[in-house]
């Protein structure tokens, strides 16, 4: 079952824990939950607890796809534990779905973390989400994954472990430029021109392996179906209102309004990523940042 996975894994079976009351919560550092339980510990003792946070996404959970983010919650000087960080998945809700985790914990001196893991519980699903990724998953096993999921990686394959970026740690950050050819341009991080990483946009996907991204309607949307579309029905916009300028009559007016204009509007809701559109492609209606 997926609670015998997740235990396997961890260590420690799944609990609720109550989150915080919004008078009694100190200021977020940066969304970071393990900065943020080393400042309640600092301000009221107490310890951290690490493990991890379940992503409350009914569209995932509905098709048994259980995925987890690394995560500390704070164990008051009482004994009893309360989830201190915002999560946009429990909004308006008292408590939190976490496990603890008795071989992982954060390095917050040297900045080190755990990626995301994934569980699949429902077969079908599972084959079809490992085809869009072109990965072969398995049932009641665990993956690593990241915040999209769009890369998923057998347990075995790797520790797990990434490094935090950011102003505390200027070491991984220095890294990490040196590994991808970066550079900060205007306070943002970028290719470097020349990289062997650096691309301009989605259809560079193409190049390099164009039949395999075609194949596939997850890349082949990102990479050129939207792009290319919304280019098109921005043309027709600009066509249409040409030809309606030059029309001689209201009733030729409002054929070729409703000619291009109403084509340019089906181009443009068929390639929004509507939430109800295969999983890689749909996004939320109101996304929470």
């Amino acid at each position: 079952s997926l609670n015998q996975v997740i235990k396997s894994f961890t260590g420690s079976e799944c609990v609720m824990v109550k989150r915080i009351k919004e008078k009694n919560r100190l200021k977020n550092k940066a969304g970071n939950c393990h900065l943020n339980v080393q400042a309640y510990i600092s301000e009221f003792g107490g310890r951290s607890v690490s493990g991890w946070l379940l992503f409350r996404e009914p569209m995932r959970l509905e098709r048994g796809m259980f995925a987890w983010s690394f995560h500390s919650v704070w164990e008051m000087p009482d004994g009893n534990w309360v989830d201190v960080t915002d999560d946009k998945n429990y909004i308006g809700r008292d408590k939190t779905i976490f496990v603890a985790d008795t071989q992982r914990v954060p390095n917050l001196i040297e900045g080190v973390s755990y990626n995301n893991f994934v569980v699949f519980t429902e077969p079908k699903f599972a084959e079809y989400y490992g085809n869009s990724i072109r990965a072969g998953l398995k049932i009641d096993r665990v993956y690593w994954t990241n915040n999209n999921m769009l890369k998923i990686m057998d347990i075995d394959q790797h520790n797990g472990i990434y490094k935090l970026i950011g102003p505390l740690y200027p070491s991984n950050y220095k890294m990490l430029c040196d590994e991808y050819d970066l550079e900060v341009v205007n306070g943002m991080l970028k290719f470097k021109p020349g990289s062997k990483y650096f691309n301009n946009g989605g259809f560079d996907m193409l190049k390099p392996n164009a039949k395999e991204v075609m194949k596939d309607g997850t890349t082949r949307f990102c990479a050129l179906e939207h792009f290319l579309m919304m280019v098109i029905a921005w043309l027709l916009v600009h066509v249409g209102r040409s030809m309606v300028k030059r029309a001689d009559t209201d009733t030729k007016k409002h054929r070729k309004s409703l000619l291009f204009f109403g084509l340019a509007i089906v181009l443009i809701l068929a390639m929004i990523p509507w939430p109800f559109r295969q999983m890689g492609i749909a996004r939320e209606w109101f996304p929470k940042f």
